[in-house]
């Protein structure tokens, strides 16, 4: 009996032993397809983490050429805004002077204008001293007289217009040597002076011939 139940206890010890055996070889595999899992697994982390940094840096480079854009848009803004100042300051410089071109064109049409009128009243006063030149009539208007006195008076001392007047006074009046002398316009009497009334209409000629040029 105890030869029996001892046998029984071994053939019982060996199916534990064979069920422990067979939960190891299945732990076993279970290992390994942990570990190949694993493996594989880590390798895919691996992939991952590589096409990871890849784009990371692919975004740091974007980053960075959009950073460069941005500071070169930039420096174009600021070109173009002060650009625009400077535009802004020319148009104003430039309807300065075209409002100084208008007014100078209107000046000039005023001179022009002014000129017409002058040369009119200079044929006019030349027509007449020709005609008072043809005219046996001696007679000096007192107007023109008082006007070349008060112009003579009105002159600095020292300008040479001061002379003319009184050369042109000297010719209305006609007067001789002695008075020139007088007046200082002359020391001595000189030859092939023109006397009288031709002495008279040519400096009077003269004289607006000046004036018109002055204006």
């Amino acid at each position: 009996m105890e030869i029996k139940s001892l046998n029984s206890v071994i053939e019982e010890l060996k199916e534990t032993v064979d069920i422990k055996q067979a939960d190891l070889d299945n732990l076993k595999s279970q290992l390994e397809f942990t570990n190949t899992k694993s493996t594989q697994l880590q390798a895919q982390i691996q992939q991952l983490q590589t096409a990871h940094d890849t784009q990371v840096q692919k975004l740091n480079t974007s980053i960075s050429n959009l950073t460069e854009e941005k500071e070169v848009v930039q420096a174009s803004l600021q070109e173009s805004a002060a650009r625009i100042v400077e535009l802004e300051t020319s148009l104003e410089k430039i309807k300065v002077l075209e409002k100084e071109v208008e007014t100078r064109q209107i000046l000039l049409g005023k001179a022009r204008h002014e000129a017409v009128i002058l040369n009119e009243h200079l044929g006019k006063a030349l027509g007449m001293l020709k005609q008072q030149s043809n005219s046996v009539d001696n007679t000096i208007d007192k107007e023109l007289i008082s006007n070349v006195l008060i112009n003579f008076l009105q002159i600095p001392r020292g300008d040479t217009k001061k002379y003319e007047a009184l050369q042109l006074l000297s010719s209305l009046l006609e007067w001789d040597e002695s008075k020139r002398v007088a007046s200082g316009l002359s020391h001595h009497q000189q030859s092939g002076e023109p006397r009288g009334r031709e002495s008279f209409i040519s400096l009077w000629t003269d004289f607006l011939e000046r004036e018109s040029t002055k204006k």
